[in-house]
């Protein structure tokens, strides 16, 4: 699985308003997770989260797509997350 960083989101999004994006008939890509993250001691959205793709041309294809596209007003950031060899925690 190949790990995505959406940034910049809007408050408000959910996991759905983040699955149809993806699937918009444009570029339709399938997202394996989508982790949406919270501040732990708000509850609140932060306004990024993380979406897994099933393959490196998916997320490839999803990083040319729609980074720097608009969700509910604002220009998203969409880079590779995906843990590389050789990073430590």
């Amino acid at each position: 699985m190949k790990r995505a960083y959406v940034g910049n989101i809007p408050f408000d999004t959910t996991e759905s308003d983040l699955r149809l994006l993806f699937l918009h008939p444009r570029c339709p890509l399938t997202l394996t997770k989508v982790e949406i993250v919270y501040n732990l001691t708000t509850g609140k959205p932060r306004g990024f989260a993380f979406v897994e793709f099933e393959s490196e041309a998916a997320l490839d294809e999803a990083i040319r797509q729609y980074n720097g596209s608009k969700l509910g007003g604002r220009v998203i950031l969409i880079n590779d997350a995906t843990e590389k060899k050789g990073r430590g925690a």
